[in-house]
């Protein structure tokens, strides 16, 4: 029956008709008891769908976290890929693995012996030429998809900036 217009309030209205069972931690109100994670929250709806999806229709599903928080945990999220438009996926959900990811590696190497850098337009043309299965599994997504895959699997054997592939410290 009460108008809320602060999270003070609120917490201090849900302590008194609660006896205390309430508590803020950080800028969310929850149990004492529970652990709070935005990120496993998103994976349990990411694997409920098993596919990609809009920051928007997870927010749908988590109406009780702000849209903010649900991109910004994505953001730092190392198992959710970034596939352009807003739109994200777990890395388990590509039909990529580690072995794809050693042979993409590979080819990279070489390419990196006669060249300085890659830019991310670069990789499908290469894995298209040395590793077409491969290059054929990834063709549903664009190349900032596929770059952001890559730099996932290959972040430590490889610099990956903006849209350049390099070896590391370069």
């Amino acid at each position: 029956g009460h108008q809320v217009f602060s999270t003070d309030v609120l917490l201090a209205q849900l302590q008194d008709q609660t006896e205390q069972h309430y508590v803020l931690k950080g800028d969310i109100i929850t149990k004492p008891q529970d652990y709070i994670s935005v990120v496993s929250d998103c994976y349990k709806v990411f694997r409920n769908h098993g596919c990609a999806m809009t920051v928007q229709e997870i927010a749908d599903e988590l109406w009780f976290i702000p849209y903010d928080k649900i991109y910004q945990s994505l953001a730092q999220c190392d198992d959710c890929i970034n596939i352009g438009q807003s739109t994200w996926m777990l890395v388990e959900h590509f039909p990529f693995t580690q072995e794809d990811a050693n042979r993409v590696r590979e080819a990279i190497q070489r390419e990196l012996l006669v060249r300085e850098y890659l830019v991310n337009t670069d990789i499908l043309s290469i894995l298209r030429k040395q590793l077409p299965d491969i290059a054929e599994n990834l063709t549903p997504w664009d190349t900032s998809a596929v770059f952001n895959l890559l730099r996932y699997y290959l972040g430590k054997a490889f610099s990956f900036t903006r849209a350049i592939v390099a070896p590391v410290g370069k």
